[in-house]
This record gives C-alpha cells, structure tokens and sequence, in this order.
C-alpha cells in the first residue's frame, strides 16, 4: 500500500503543480490583457488629443477672433480701434467711407447683388479691404475670416430684414 500511497502522493503533487502553472499562465495572460487594453484607451486617448489639438490649431483664432492664416493672406487690411456701438436714428456721419463701425442705424443693408454700382469694400465691425475687384482671392478670405462678426454689436447678424433690395 505504501507504493499506492506514494503513486497517489505523486499524482497528486504533479497536478498540485500542474493547476499552480495553469493559474500562473491565466494569470500571465490576464494581466497581458490588462496591459493591452491600457495601451489601447492611452492611445486612443493620444490619438483624439492630436486630432484635437490640430483641429484647434487650423480653426483656432487669434485674440481678434479670425484665423491666423486668413489674416495673414489679408494685405492691405486696414483695422480700426475704439469705434461707438450704439444704434442711432437720423443721418449717421462716419469718418470712414464706406463706414466700418461706430454709431449706427439699427436698420442694416440687406445681403445680396445690387444694380447700381458700389465701390468694392470688404467691410467688418472694426476692418476693411479695398479691392480693385470682385474677383481679388482675398475677398473670400476676407468672408471666411470675418462671417461671424464676432466682433460686432450684433455678432452672427441677419443678412434679410434690413433696407434694400439686392437683386439676387
């Protein structure tokens, strides 16, 4: 019996030794996941941040509220500081031809094409460029730059609803 004892002994020592490796393994294997799968949210992580951060850096805005880029393709672009913000009724008298901020009418020109000539002027609350022609490139850079109005006493304003009749 004491062979059966030994034999029975043994066995059971080698499977004691045997589940102790299986564990080890599992358990190797857990923590190899764990590893993975932080590696994975910290990249993922990594990858949204730079996404972010470029994004931020192509749309980002100077502290005038247009984008560098834009501004910087803007020659000729005259700024002008301290302008009144108030609506006002009557005849307004402007230093600036055509008018780029200060007291003003609470009734705007309407958006569109009209018939009558105009002096070509891109004009903002506080900015203006003088072109030569519609078709100057930096008339659409000038929009894109300046289209929300952020700086404007009514920021995001109508382009309808004001006086005038564009014919398009």
């Amino acid at each position: 019996m004491s062979r059966k004892t030994d034999k029975t002994s043994r066995q059971t020592q080698r499977d004691s030794a045997r589940t102790a490796r299986l564990e080890a393994v599992r358990k190797q294997q857990r923590d190899s996941a764990r590893r993975r799968k932080a590696v994975i949210v910290a990249a993922s992580v990594a990858v949204v941040g730079l996404i972010g951060g470029v994004s931020w850096a192509v749309v980002g805005t100077t502290d005038s509220g247009s984008p560098t880029q834009s501004k910087a393709a803007l020659t000729g672009l005259q700024t002008y500081s301290k302008l009144a913000r108030d609506h006002v009724t009557g005849k307004v008298p402007y230093p600036q031809t055509p008018p780029v901020g200060g007291n003003h009418s609470a009734t705007w020109q309407n958006c569109g094409v009209y018939s009558a000539p105009v002096p070509i002027v891109a004009s903002a609350w506080g900015v203006q460029l003088k072109l030569t022609a519609a078709s100057d490139p930096r008339l659409k850079s000038f929009i894109n730059t300046y289209k929300s109005g952020s700086k404007a006493p009514e920021p995001g304003g109508e382009c309808t609803g004001g006086t005038g009749t564009p014919k398009g």
